[in-house]
C-alpha cells in the first residue's frame, strides 16, 4: 500500500516526467488547435487560443476534459500535458476520459470525431508523440493503476490494452518502421 509520502514523491516525479517529455513542443498555429466546426464547444477553442498549456487553469481543464478528443493532432500533443498534470494533481475525470478516448480509438476503432475513423484519430495523434512522450503516457496510466486501488478488473484490463498499444507503437518506432 502507498504511504502518503511515497505517493507525493511519485506524483511529483510523474509531473516532472510530463514536463520534461513535453517541454519542447511548440504552440501550434491558432487554426490548428481544434477540429472545426465545434458547435457548442466553440467556446473551448476561444478559451485555449493563444494560450500556453501551462497557462490553462486546472478548473478550466476539469470542466472541459471532454474536449480532449476534439483537439487536432498538434493541439492534442501541445495541450495533453496540461490535462495530465491537472489530473495527477486533482484526481479528476480526465483520466477516465483519456483512457476511454484512447481505448475507443486505438483498440476499438471508434472516433470522437464523426468525419474520421478511430484508427485514423489515434494514428494522427500518436504519430506526433515522441517515444519519450509515449513512455510518459505509459507512466501516467501505470500511476493511475497504483493510485486508484479500487479499479475494477475490467478497467485495469482496459488500461493495459492502451499501454500495450503504446508499447507496440514505441517498438515499431525504435525498429525504424515508423508508427
Amino acid at each position: 500500500m502507498y504511504s502518503v509520502e511515497s505517493f507525493m514523491l511519485d506524483k511529483e516525479k510523474l509531473i516532472l516526467i510530463v514536463n520534461n517529455a513535453f517541454m519542447s513542443v511548440s504552440y501550434p498555429v491558432d487554426d490548428d488547435l481544434t477540429v472545426h466546426p465545434l458547435g457548442f464547444d466553440e467556446q473551448f477553442y476561444e478559451s485555449i487560443k493563444e494560450k500556453r498549456w501551462k497557462d490553462l487553469g486546472s478548473q478550466f481543464l476539469m470542466i472541459n476534459y471532454d474536449c480532449i478528443g476534439l483537439l487536432t493532432p498538434k493541439g492534442f500533443q501541445y495541450y495533453l500535458p496540461a490535462f495530465l498534470i491537472t489530473d495527477i494533481n486533482n484526481g479528476t475525470a480526465i483520466f477516465n476520459h483519456l483512457l476511454n478516448c484512447m481505448l475507443d480509438t486505438g483498440v476499438e476503432d471508434s472516433s470522437p470525431i464523426k468525419s474520421i475513423s478511430g484508427a485514423q484519430w489515434y494514428f494522427e495523434r500518436m504519430s506526433l508523440l515522441s517515444v519519450e512522450q509515449k513512455k510518459c503516457l505509459i507512466e501516467y496510466f501505470n500511476f493511475n493503476i497504483l493510485y486508484y486501488n479500487d479499479l475494477l478488473d475490467e478497467e485495469i484490463l482496459n488500461i493495459n490494452k492502451v499501454i500495450d498499444k503504446l508499447e507496440e507503437s514505441i517498438e515499431k518506432e525504435q525498429k525504424g518502421s515508423g508508427f
